[in-house]
This record gives structure tokens, C-alpha cells and sequence, in this order.
């Protein structure tokens, strides 16, 4: 029942996080995937696979901070280092083996694009995560996360072609 759940969940959180790169500003983007943090993280609890559960939930703190990049208490550039660094600790004290890396890099790539304030450019640096968090969920057996990361890079690709003139970067 509870791998079930898990693809349940891995549907919810993938179709969210395909959408939030249709959103045309980076505020959109974070908000959108606050909401696919929560069900990520709680697809990779239900499979066993903390790495990624723990760093899905961190990533929800950073979504929230970023979310809030007009108040002078987010604006500080020392976020992305702070949420990496967060990442990284996280991941050495998580391990399991050595696709635990994978998602640690994803998300140190897309802590820097989400603060990336040109939407095209944060569509652009988080080119890469997809296939490193396909990787990881299929070795997880998170296998709708893995069918669903190609998904989300189309949306990726998607949203640089449809936004290429409006962001010029």
C-alpha cells in the first residue's frame, strides 16, 4: 500500500513541479514547488529513500525563503551558499550510497536558479537536475518520479522556447 501511495504522491509532486516552470516569474516557480516539495518528500519517506526525503524537505525552507525574495531578510546573497551547504550535510549524514550524490547536485544547481531573478536563466541552470533526479528515483524506486522527471524537462525545455524573447538574458 505504501509503494502505491508513493507513486501517488510522486504524480501530485512531478505534475507540480512540470507546471512551475510554465509560471513566468521565479516567485511563481518557488511557490509551486513548495507545494511539489511536500509530496515528494513524502514519496521518498514512503519508499525508504531518506536522502532524498530530507533534502526534498529542506528544499521546501528554501522555496519558502526565496518566496519571499522582496523582504530584506531574503535578499541576503549568503542564501544559496547557506542551502547548499544544508544540502550537502544533509546528504553526508543521509547516505546510502552512491546515488545519494545525485540529488545533493541537483539541488545545489537549482538552489542557485531559483535565485536567479531572470526566470529564463533559472529555467536554464535547472536543465540538469532532471536527469540527475531520474537517476536517483529510479534507483529509489520512485519509477513515476524517474517516467515523470522527463516530463518535467520538456516543461523545462518548453518554458525556454515559449519565454525566449520575454526574458532575454
Amino acid at each position: 500500500m505504501s509503494f502505491i501511495a508513493a507513486q501517488i504522491c510522486s504524480i501530485v509532486g512531478m505534475g507540480m513541479l512540470f507546471a512551475s516552470f510554465q509560471a513566468k516569474t521565479t516567485l511563481r516557480i518557488c511557490l509551486m514547488q513548495c507545494v511539489a516539495c511536500v509530496f515528494l518528500t513524502t514519496q521518498f519517506v514512503l519508499l525508504g529513500a531518506f536522502t532524498g526525503a530530507v533534502l526534498n524537505g529542506l528544499s521546501l525552507t528554501r522555496n519558502v525563503v526565496y518566496a519571499n525574495a522582496d523582504k530584506p531578510w531574503a535578499q541576503h546573497r549568503i542564501w544559496p551558499f547557506v542551502f547548499s551547504a544544508m544540502y550537502i550535510i544533509a546528504g553526508i549524514f543521509t547516505w546510502q550510497d552512491i546515488f545519494s550524490l545525485m540529488p545533493m547536485a541537483a539541488l545545489v544547481l537549482a538552489t542557485f536558479a531559483l535565485r536567479e531573478e531572470n526566470a529564463q536563466k533559472a529555467r536554464l541552470l535547472n536543465l540538469p537536475t532532471s536527469p540527475l533526479w531520474m537517476l536517483y528515483d529510479a534507483h529509489a524506486g520512485a519509477y513515476l518520479s524517474a517516467a515523470t522527471e522527463a516530463f518535467v524537462l520538456v516543461g523545462i525545455i518548453i518554458g525556454l522556447i515559449r519565454f525566449r524573447k520575454i526574458d532575454k538574458f
